[in-house]
């Protein structure tokens, strides 16, 4: 169950609409209260937030019907029902609802042995194609290894919007729980995993913030292109691609970089449409089908359509909509036009 920091009742409660953002900081600095972490200001600002109660009840009694089913699930392994877990934690945060749910469900599967079993991190619409992934693995007695390459030495230190660990840490547990192993040689690797990443925070499509240093100084792209080209046509290995400079959507960076070196249709996996567990672990998922079946025309099919929606979709088509023509569109927004956006684009 997510917590998202923003108003909006698409896929919450009706009251998430005007009090999503509320909510969510009431979790978050109430958690740090606890923690003894919390500053001044943000005392301050608690008492500032006016959130109906019936309201929070009614969210405080999801969340806990959420925490319930989760931990349940856990006894389906002693029951011989399933044999691995992952429990997906959609718009995470470093603390808050569900960083303390997560403290709780994580104690369970400490407590019941399932720490090889179980895995519990940041991510959700990607999940399918990961276990996917993982049963082709295990039923063909294959794991990939993969070499995890950065543009910048912080690029891996970094915790991605609305996610709760470091990037390199989470990058990690999508190629385990992918039936992947990481190796610390590219000559010890099936293929290369290179992390499209700012060098100290991640930016949104919907932003008009523009690139600072994390994007332009302190990442030294040439060299990881190079190195790239390397591997492909040197080593002869697999390429994957996660780009996630910015969050819902992907610029033409790294495209541009993949044309400039002819390479375009030489990568295996390529993802950058959402966050940074839903870009990264779908690009493995299809990477590791790469290495697994070769370049077949669905994996090209794949690819192609990736550069479509991750890149000319949602990087640039829909933040014009979201920019130019919404604002002049009274009751619509961006995360409701359906069949409506036919008509605005007409």
């Amino acid at each position: 169950m997510s917590c998202p920091g923003y108003n909006s009742d698409e896929k919450e409660p009706n009251y998430y609409a005007k009090y999503g953002k509320d909510i969510h900081r009431f979790g978050y600095i109430n958690h740090l209260i606890e923690l003894d972490k919390a500053t001044a200001n943000q005392v301050e600002e608690l008492k500032n937030i006016n959130i109906p109660n019936e309201y929070l009840e009614d969210f405080s009694k999801r969340r806990n019907i959420n925490k319930v089913i989760n931990t349940e699930t856990l006894n389906l392994f002693d029951e011989n029902i399933i044999d691995f877990l992952v429990i997906q934690q959609d718009d995470s945060a470093e603390y808050g609802w569900t960083a303390k749910d997560q403290e709780y469900i994580h104690d369970e599967i400490i407590n019941k042995n399932l720490m090889t079993k179980s895995y519990m991190y940041p991510g959700a619409d990607e999940v399918g194609m990961t276990l996917m992934a993982r049963l082709y693995n295990k039923e063909n007695n294959k794991g990939p290894k993969l070499y995890i390459k950065y543009p910048s030495i912080s690029s891996g230190m970094i915790i991605p919007n609305i996610e709760d660990r470091y990037l390199d840490t989470m990058v990690k547990y999508h190629v385990i729980v992918s039936g992947g192993l990481v190796v610390s040689l590219v000559s010890e690797a099936d293929g290369v995993l290179f992390i499209n990443a700012p060098a100290d925070r991640m930016l949104s499509r919907f932003s008009s913030e523009k690139p600072g240093r994390g994007l332009i100084q302190l990442r030294n792209m040439p060299e990881a292109i190079e190195f790239l080209e390397y591997v492909h046509k040197e080593l002869k290995k697999p390429i994957i691609i996660g780009g996630i400079t910015h969050g819902n959507g992907t610029t033409l960076e790294m495209y541009n970089y993949l044309k400039l070196k002819d390479m375009l249709f030489d990568v295996a996996g390529y993802g950058g449409w959402n966050t940074a567990s839903n870009s990264i672990r779908s690009a493995v998922a299809q990477g590791m089908a790469f290495i697994n079946k070769g370049k077949t025309k669905e994996l090209m099919n794949f690819l192609v359509s990736r550069y479509v929606d991750d890149i000319a979709w949602q990087g640039h088509v829909r933040q014009i909509i979201a920019k130019e023509i919404l604002p002049n569109q009274k009751k619509l927004h961006i995360m409701m036009l359906k069949k409506k956006g036919e008509r605005l684009l007409k």
